[in-house]
């Protein structure tokens, strides 16, 4: 669903300054790709890790946005 949102399979911030946590990489996504703005909750894996808003990133991470899923 986030890939559709955006129009591609990856992003590649090149400017990385002010982001530290991940709540930052939230925020810069919704002000780099408005359509973010859809999506009723984004969770975010660092390093394939579950990650909260106040955990550290760095430009070395690899960050992805897990949409909201349903299902059973």
């Amino acid at each position: 669903m986030a890939k559709e949102l955006v129009g591609q399979p990856e992003i590649y911030l090149e400017d990385t300054s002010g982001i530290k946590q991940v709540k930052d990489v939230k925020a810069r996504l919704k002000k780099e790709y408005p359509a973010f703005e859809k999506l009723p909750t984004m969770a975010i894996a660092v390093n394939v890790n579950f990650a909260q808003d106040d955990d550290p990133v760095t430009d070395q991470d690899e960050v992805v946005v897990i949409p909201p899923v349903s299902g059973g």
